[in-house]
């Protein structure tokens, strides 16, 4: 019995701890993601980004783990701080105006990040969720709405293994007014699913969200002098604010899988976000889209940022080139105002990003990439890259993001393997009868799909296979409705794809 009341008087008085830990108005945003590790398990983490003229950030946060396909599963439990967490993340470089993390009067936000290790038995909906009483203030919405509510979503009896997405960059919160911005939380996503985004209400509950005060709404959070856009498959987010202000927002995050040859949401994610919108003597500095000319010099007429290629085995190379439109004017505090740095995510495995002249008024990087036959996908490669000079009291700062779609490849063989995962026998039949059979050699169970495109990238065809188990199997390629001649075709896995050339008779 001592035992018993000796752990009630420690988890009460743990709780106790949380909730007067988070009892100012001190969370500038949030966001839950989580990794698949094995047998159901998964770590899950929640970013907080704590004001540093508040209270300081909690030890450890309560989670809600709801199973919607049977509620005697849910629970709840703690997630701990990870050691080493509570970054400064204030974009502030200077001495001479340290922010309030810092013990000086400039606003600053610190990264907290918790983790933990959950068993989550397979539903078609298990929603986690964290709540506190403590956002910032806001411009934007009515009243006192200072509860702060974010979640995510996972449907781990369709997608057994999977891992959210990954936010690789920071939420900036100061923005110059009557500056165009643009800001990507380079998402990156471990599985390879497709990623859309969307603007969403941010919640005070589960089943309320904030009510923005009129004119301000959901897609329209801000004042602006151009309009506010998100791209729902890149993820950009680009405004020009017109007025200054806090304002708060929120990002879905869905993933979508092809399961069945059906694009199915497997998963959701979101981000809490806080804008603040300042007066700035700073001019932001930019990037230019891709430029395959590798001129090294920025161009404001280079504005493609997403680009298909063909797989031909030839490495892809381009240029990004910054540019910052302050000169120098010769005091310190403003430290070179136009000298500025250009750094990247990681967001393409296997690629090269090389920055050149950083902190200088010529930076640039130049970005290489060799991709593979594992690469073809309707689904873009992307990653992000961020510009940010070093200007006082806040540096400029913009992230863009980079695209790439890999195409099956015109004329050229391709054989691919993933680990054994995947594998079409040598000895396979080409030219192609009108019915035609080919071995396939799983490593592991999964769903099979074959796509057939023409020598133009064109998908003409998709069989579904449904799921097979691991071993060989032989597998029916009907032509009868595809025209005589040289075409591609891929078989397609969970976690590998083989492209080969097919010629019909």
């Amino acid at each position: 019995m001592k035992n018993l009341i000796t752990i009630s008087l420690i988890s009460v008085l743990l709780l106790f701890s949380i909730i007067n830990q988070l009892s100012a108005n001190n969370i500038a945003g949030a966001d839950l993601t989580y990794n698949y590790f094995g047998n159901n398990n998964y770590i899950v983490y929640l970013a907080l980004y704590i004001d540093c003229s508040g209270d300081p950030a909690p030890d450890s946060v309560e989670l809600q783990f709801q199973c919607a396909t049977d509620t005697s599963l849910s629970f709840s439990n703690f997630l701990q701080q990870i050691p080493g967490t509570g970054i400064n993340i204030s974009n502030s470089p200077c001495w001479s105006f340290p922010s309030t993390c810092d013990g000086g009067s400039e606003y600053g936000v610190r990264e907290f990040i918790y983790q933990g290790i959950f068993h989550l038995a397979d539903s078609s909906l298990w929603n986690i969720s964290f709540s506190s009483c403590c956002r910032n203030n806001s411009t934007n919405t009515l009243g006192s709405q200072n509860s702060l509510y974010i979640e995510a979503i996972i449907n781990n009896l369709l997608a057994p293994t999977n891992s959210s997405p990954q936010f690789s960059n920071k939420p900036i919160m100061k923005v110059c007014k009557d500056q165009s911005y643009c800001f990507n939380h380079g998402a990156v996503d471990p599985d390879g699913d497709s990623l859309s985004y969307s603007f969403s209400p941010p919640k005070i509950s589960a089943s309320n969200n904030i009510s923005y005060n009129p004119p301000y709404s959901v897609s329209n959070f801000l004042p602006s002098s151009t309009a506010i856009t998100l791209d729902n498959i890149y993820g950009d987010i680009c405004f020009s604010p017109s007025q200054n202000m806090t304002a708060i927002t929120s990002v879905r995050i869905d993933e979508w899988r092809n399961i069945n040859g059906i694009a199915t949401l497997i998963g959701t994610t979101y981000r809490d976000i806080q804008f603040n919108i300042i007066s700035c003597d700073n001019e932001l500095p930019v990037l230019s889209g891709i430029d395959t000319t590798l001129s090294h010099t920025y161009n404001p007429s280079d504005t493609i940022y997403n680009i298909t290629r063909v797989l031909n085995y030839s490495p892809i190379v381009f240029d990004i080139n910054g540019f910052d439109p302050d000169t120098f004017n010769g005091n310190p505090q403003n430290y070179h105002v136009e000298y500025f740095i250009i750094a990247w995510n990681n967001g393409i495995p296997n690629a090269s990003f090389t920055p050149h002249f950083n902190d200088t008024d010529s930076a640039y990087a130049r970005f290489e990439w060799s991709p593979s036959a594992n690469d073809i996908s309707t689904t873009p490669h992307c990653f992000t890259a961020t510009i940010q000079d070093r200007a006082c009291p806040y540096m400029g700062v913009q992230t863009f993001s980079y695209c790439i779609t890999i195409s099956p490849p015109i004329g050229i063989e391709t054989i691919e393997r993933n680990n054994d995962i995947l594998y079409i026998s040598q000895n396979r039949p080409n030219p192609f009868a009108r019915y035609t059979n080919i071995d396939l050699t799983l490593g592991e169970s999964s769903e099979i799909f074959i796509e057939i495109y023409n020598l133009s990238g064109q998908k003409i065809l998709q069989i579904n296979k449904g799921y097979l188990h691991t071993g060989t199997h032989t597998m029916q390629i009907d032509c009868n409705n595809i025209a005589s001649g040289i075409y591609y075709y891929t078989v397609c896995s969970e976690k590998s794809r083989i492209t080969r050339k097919m010629i019909i008779k």
